[in-house]
């Protein structure tokens, strides 16, 4: 079992393949919360006790030692190149990954080796295949609608008499933008054993830290502002995912007062988080869930955060602040408050409220509503 999530098996225990993201791999530091999400929740199923197979990234990535990892495509090229890391796709690439996950897909089914498959990935592909396949899928969105993917699950939906059963959205804020599409909603969670308060915190820095990808809907410049209003310093921290952006709202804003860190580790970003005073997250979009926030919480760090998306659902009076969207004064304002909060309070929310273990048993009865509900004829 993997420390931190032992606890009583569920019976009979499932064969679940996790269909994660083909863009980036999986290992550390990851690449952004889908792909960080991905781990955490196999790490669950599996101390669950559970049979995990992952399936995710190129042939080329790092991946976990302790996870079973299928990649789904091989080697991607570079995109260092890209005007967004995360999103631009060439038509070899975007080829290369429909390929792949078709592949992956017919071979999960083959044999009837699995019993679920959990797609984690924000791809049209496992969703125009479900149907096709005697494997049941349980579809998790998690971010907000695009065309590719809203119209695979149109099409979905004429195929299947209740498609929204197997859709789950991660927020309700999210499952709102899905509108007709996401029959349930289930909150991510984090390992709580991982992110924690390291055991010799010192007095906390009064600085704020700022951590995620950085591009412009999650508004790291605007942090720095804020931040520099109250007098506080601030650190950022997260891989550089829109390099013009990067140039031309942060590099000209760095100074001893604002500095950025770098693409950091989970041991990194846990002994930033326990060690400063307030976490600022600004998304400039309706934040699907935010990660980051519930990481933040469970090292006892109060946050300060534009109520956007699932944020005012995850981010209660006793643990944080919320100001306006894309107000700079009450962001700092937020901030002060915050400052003065419980770390005890911050860290009882998120062990209570935001753990994998209450994430993994909502899944698990997922799984198995979506198991009954496969036809005897198409099961056989």
């Amino acid at each position: 079992m993997i420390s931190g999530y032992e606890r009583p098996v569920l019976a009979p225990s499932l064969r679940i393949a996790v269909l994660g993201p083909a863009r980036f791999g999986i290992g550390e530091p990851f690449a952004g919360g889908l792909e960080a999400h991905t781990v955490t929740t196999a790490r669950a199923l599996i101390g669950g006790g559970h049979d995990v197979t992952v399936f995710a990234g190129p042939s080329t990535a790092t991946t976990p030692s302790d996870l079973d990892v299928v990649p789904i495509v091989d080697d991607l090229g570079d995109f260092s190149t890209c005007t967004r890391l995360d999103t631009t796709v060439s038509a070899r690439v975007r080829a290369a990954m429909e390929y792949g996950y078709e592949r992956v897909l017919r071979f999960i089914d083959a044999d009837g080796a699995y019993d679920v498959v959990h797609n984690n990935s924000l791809h049209h592909a496992p969703v125009d295949l479900d149907g096709e396949t005697r494997t049941p899928v349980v579809h998790v969105l998690h971010c907000p609608p695009f065309d590719e993917l809203m119209d695979a699950h149109q099409r979905r939906a004429t195929r299947l008499p209740d498609p929204t059963e197997n859709v789950i959205a991660v927020s309700s804020s999210l499952a709102r933008q899905w509108d007709g599409v996401a029959g349930r909603t289930v909150w991510n969670g984090i390992d709580t054993q991982v992110w924690r308060p390291a055991v010799d915190v010192s007095p906390r820095d009064e600085r704020c830290i700022w951590a995620g990808r950085i591009v412009s809907e999650k508004a790291p410049h605007l942090a720095i502002d804020a931040a520099r209003r109250t007098g506080r310093p601030i650190v950022l921290a997260g891989p550089i995912q829109e390099p013009r952006y990067f140039d031309d709202e942060i590099v000209p804003r760095l100074a001893p007062d604002a500095v950025y860190l770098g693409h950091l580790d989970n041991a990194a970003l846990v002994s930033l988080f326990s060690t400063s005073r307030v976490g600022v997250v600004t998304p400039c979009w309706e934040e699907p869930f935010g990660l980051v926030v519930a990481e933040m919480l469970a090292c006892g760090m109060p946050v300060a955060a534009f109520a956007r998306g699932a944020l005012p659902d995850i981010v209660v009076s006793s643990v944080g602040a919320l100001s306006r969207p894309d107000d700079i004064d009450d962001l700092a304002d937020c901030i002060e408050r915050a400052s003065g909060l419980s770390s005890s309070e911050c860290r009882a929310h998120a062990v209570t409220h935001l753990s994998t273990d209450r994430m993994a048993r909502a899944y698990e009865r997922c799984y198995r509503h979506a198991i009954d509900d496969v036809p005897q004829a198409l099961a056989m």
